[in-house]
């Protein structure tokens, strides 16, 4: 649930009101109440994907799946050319039809990856998801919600705990968006000189706002960071 409190933070001292000023305010809160918002149900969900076969089959695809009956969800995967035949055999398996793999010689970094899978789309309604994720069931609703011609939306997912308990809610990512891609045709998505796993989820946020695509950040308690031991040593310096 959004407070007033969180969206006066948003508006008037978030990281990227620091950067751009107050003079942005306007049609930031403009079109958030008042632009025009999605109504297809067609999105591509964009993940970029690496030796995380278990937590695609057990936390990302049943939440998928879930989803994907009353909606046309596309689901586009980029992975080393390597995992491309294994993940192509859980898909095929889970009872997934709608989907592209995007297979990539190059070492995984988050931010190529998901360049990679938002080329591949088909659609131009696209959410940038990983696969320790659990989406909720009211995805759609939440996605017309939110996103626009002249707004992206950053949820805000709950972390959980080992026991799957909740812990709190991840505020200091933004990795999760939904944007349509027709809007920010201005050049690569996601910044691939980095290639450690931190900093171009902001950077990303930062060049919408450039373009004036205007973010809406909301806390989203049934869309589910699920708990693993951390993968890599991340390149993250906190934003406030």
């Amino acid at each position: 649930m959004i407070t007033l409190n969180y969206k006066v933070w948003c508006w008037l001292k978030s990281p990227w009101r620091k950067r751009f000023g107050i003079m942005k305010l306007f049609p930031e809160v403009y079109y958030s109440l008042f632009g025009k918002k999605i109504i297809s149900d067609n999105i591509s969900i964009c993940v970029p994907y690496a030796d995380r076969k278990e937590m695609l089959e057990n936390c990302f695809l049943p939440a998928f799946l879930n989803i994907a009956k009353h909606a046309n969800l596309e689901l586009v995967i980029a992975l080393p050319e390597q995992e491309k035949e294994s993940i192509e055999t859980v898909l095929k398996e889970s009872g997934i039809n709608n989907y592209c793999i995007v297979p990539i010689e190059m070492k995984f970094t988050r931010s190529y990856y998901v360049n990679m899978a938002i080329d591949a789309a088909t659609n131009q309604a696209i959410f940038i998801c990983d696969v320790d994720i659990s989406l909720p069931t009211n995805l759609i609703e939440l996605y017309r919600k939110q996103v626009g011609l002249k707004t992206a939306w950053f949820p805000i997912c709950a972390l959980t705990k080992q026991d799957g308990s909740f812990d709190r809610f991840y505020e200091e990512g933004t990795g999760l968006v939904g944007f349509i891609k027709k809007e920010n045709e201005h050049g690569q998505w996601f910044d691939e000189t980095i290639k450690t796993w931190g900093n171009e989820d902001w950077l990303f946020l930062y060049k919408l706002y450039e373009n004036k695509i205007y973010p809406i950040r909301t806390f989203e308690k049934t869309m589910v960071h699920n708990y693993h031991p951390p993968v890599e040593k991340r390149n993250y310096e906190k934003k406030w």
